[in-house]
């Protein structure tokens, strides 16, 4: 099943979740699988940096498969890059860090890999040249999430990470549903959740301004560089949808499981994960019960 889609340089870069394969479709549209490897069961999310892809992995029936793969992009084997596999939360060097769930990640403008560890209730940060794994947010404690400074903030399963061109960090929140970004050292849900941070709002969904929007089952997310648009994919609720200015709008999807192109209520999406842009302002998602890339 493809739960990722990235878009790089006129070429889609996909995973194959169940049976651990990367790909890609090149702007000719010819696809061609160039990684598997026996550490690579469940990749989760491909970011590309330089000449090198680096692919989160994450298997529960395995105790070595919660790590950072680097697989060179001209060819050859993935290697193990951040976390010896072991569930855990541990920073420090590479080697010896611990992830329990690395799903989402992105390329910041520092140069960092940016990593949401979804069943550690944090975000943390790779450095790619000196190869140490630090946390960036959540640190506090409790069962519900909360906003506030980086190191008090209780992040609830991040799924998915995306940086705005004003350096903000902005993810998703997949098990209370919110859409929040952390800027200048703070985290704040903007969308979902609860105002402030204090608890679950009402199931359920709804367009509409941000504070009284809801979520469904939020998952993978991407910024349009064309219109600074943040869109999102909900799982469980078959659609995409956007913030743009202080509005939620669903862009695809009516709601109910399926296959249908088309524009927007027409189109049906099953279980869509990660999504990407390109430079254009074309998205390109990850339609994983499917198994497309739509």
């Amino acid at each position: 099943a493809v739960i990722a889609a990235r878009w790089h340089g006129g070429d889609v870069y996909f995973a194959l979740d169940s049976t651990g394969y990367v790909g890609k479709v090149d702007s000719a549209g010819k696809v061609s699988l160039f990684a598997k490897g026996t550490s690579m069961w469940w990749p989760q999310d491909i970011v590309i940096v330089g000449a090198h892809a680096y692919i989160s992995v994450y298997s529960s029936s395995g105790q070595n498969y919660r790590r950072i793969l680097k697989m060179p992009l001209a060819g050859g084997a993935p290697e193990k890059f951040c976390g010896d596999g072991v569930p855990g939360s541990i920073d420090g060097a590479c080697g010896a860090a611990r992830f329990q769930f690395p799903a989402g990640m992105a390329h910041g403008p520092d140069g960092l890999l940016y990593v949401a560890d979804v069943n550690a209730n944090r975000i943390r940060t790779v450095d790619l040249k000196s190869q140490k794994a630090a946390t960036l947010a959540g640190g506090g404690s409790g069962t519900q999430t909360k906003d506030g400074p980086v190191a008090s903030a209780v992040l609830i399963e991040p799924r998915a990470i995306a940086f705005a061109s004003d350096g903000a960090l902005w993810f998703t929140q997949s098990n209370e549903s919110a859409l929040r970004r952390i800027k200048d050292g703070a985290v704040l849900t903007v969308v979902g959740g609860a105002a402030g941070g204090a608890g679950v709002k009402a199931s359920g969904w709804a367009d509409g301004p941000a504070d009284t929007a809801r979520l469904q089952s939020i998952s993978g997310l991407t910024i349009v560089p064309t219109t600074g648009a943040i869109v999102w994919s909900e799982a469980d609720g078959g659609r995409v949808r956007q913030l743009l200015g202080l509005n939620v709008q669903t862009l695809a999807g009516s709601g109910a499981a399926g296959y249908a192109d088309g524009g927007g209520k027409a189109a049906a999406f099953n279980g869509p994960r990660f999504l990407s842009s390109d430079a254009h302002g074309r998205l390109y998602v990850a339609d994983r019960q499917n198994n497309r890339i739509r």
